[in-house]
């Protein structure tokens, strides 16, 4: 193989990791959004099962307003058929009296409905607590472990840049900006293997005369195709 064609792979090598890395620290933030919307959701659940109680129990707050308006009327009532002195009026009140009473019963029935009702929406409240609680202890730790790769790939990145500036130089600058150029605009490689009579890189079929002089590696060779350049392993 020739030595320019060993040095790039060289680079490359170093290029490739730091690509990787690079990727890495840009999806970090998206992965904490990611984090951050899943903690969203669960607060969410807690507000609408904190409002779905808050309405029972405000239902249940009106219906014990209902019950002491009527028991204060018929207090009312009962103090008045003692002023009054017309038995027809007497029993007026009376009916009175027995409709408001009905309508007592009436309520502390809907009373009991509404109570029994709240005991599920006190349960589903619980759980979402339960469940903000555990996504937060998740959440704490999945940050931690973010903040810690986050610092060993910036180190390792640090130490990979040096290494490539190392390699690069090595290499002369015409080739090394060819392969600069090149790799810029690939997602995977510059260099890439001829594999099966195919480049490694576009996978088109190669013609024969560029496979022998990969394999001669007497001159750098390049795919028609997607330009990458082509190599055989030794």
């Amino acid at each position: 193989m020739l030595k320019v064609m060993e040095q790039l792979l060289q680079v490359q090598e170093l290029d490739v990791a730091l690509r990787r890395l690079d990727r890495e620290l840009k999806d970090a933030p998206v992965r904490r959004a990611a984090l951050d919307q899943g903690l969203v959701a669960a607060r969410e659940d807690v507000t609408r099962a904190q409002a779905a109680l808050k309405a029972k129990q405000a239902e249940l707050k009106g219906q014990e307003n209902e019950v002491e308006t009527l028991k204060e009327k018929i207090q009312k009532h009962r103090k008045q058929q003692f002023e009054i002195k017309s038995n027809t009026e007497y029993k007026a009140l009376e009916h009175e009296i027995h409709a408001e009473t009905r309508l007592i019963r009436q309520i502390e029935d809907r009373q009991l409905e509404t109570m029994e009702a709240m005991e599920p929406l006190r349960a589903a409240l619980a759980d979402a607590d339960a469940a903000l609680k555990r996504r937060e202890a998740s959440l704490r730790q999945e940050q931690a472990e973010l903040d810690r790769r986050a610092g060993e790939a910036t180190a390792e990145k640090e130490k990979l840049a040096a290494a490539r500036a190392a390699a690069a130089a090595a290499v002369e600058p015409e080739w090394l900006a060819r392969y600069t150029r090149i790799f810029q605009h690939r997602p995977d490689a510059a260099l890439v293997r001829v594999d099966g009579g195919n480049c490694g890189g576009c996978h088109m079929q190669l013609p024969p005369q560029i496979i022998q002089d990969a394999k001669r590696a007497e001159r750098t060779v390049s795919c028609a195709f997607c330009g990458r350049f082509l190599y055989v392993p030794n």
